[in-house]
């Protein structure tokens, strides 16, 4: 478990939207500093990270696991990058560009990633395959799910 995690990157600056009740009024909070991920450094493969919903950025949750196992490796980087929204658009060419950089094995892509990032990581080095499944020829693998919300 990571911990809090670092805001280093520039381009991930936080959840716009959160909100706290500070002195009896709702205020801006956008940093969610309780936002945390799992890792498992794995034998021969590397580090496999966890995210919930990335409030602090994908790329800051990767740096920082990377940190603090001292393991460059990621093998695999699983959940929500959230990259959804308006708000989230301007970094999602520089987070898939560093994610691409990093070389992962494998990114499964969960529910407030949105649509735009996993159809950015498929242009520049990803054929698709059968199903649901990405692959590459150099660059990365991507498992992309879709969680479907049904109103009953």
């Amino acid at each position: 478990m990571t911990g809090e995690i670092p805001r280093i990157t520039d381009f991930e600056r936080g959840y716009t939207q959160q909100r706290a009740f500070i002195d009896g009024e709702w205020r801006p909070d956008p940093w969610v500093w309780d936002d945390r991920a799992l890792a498992v450094n794995v034998k021969n493969k590397g580090l496999v990270i966890l995210s919930g919903c990335a409030h602090a950025g994908i790329v800051n949750t990767v740096f920082h696991v990377r940190q603090i196992t001292g393991t460059e490796r990621v093998y695999a980087i699983i959940g929500g990058f959230h990259l959804s929204g308006k708000d989230c658009e301007e970094r999602i060419d520089m987070s898939v560009e560093v994610l691409k950089q990093l070389k992962p094995e494998f990114v499964v892509l969960m529910h407030c990633t949105g649509w735009m990032a996993p159809s950015l990581l498929q242009k520049p080095c990803l054929k698709p395959l059968s199903g649901t499944v990405l692959e590459t020829s150099t660059c990365l693998k991507v498992e992309h799910e879709i969680f479907l919300k049904l109103k009953i």
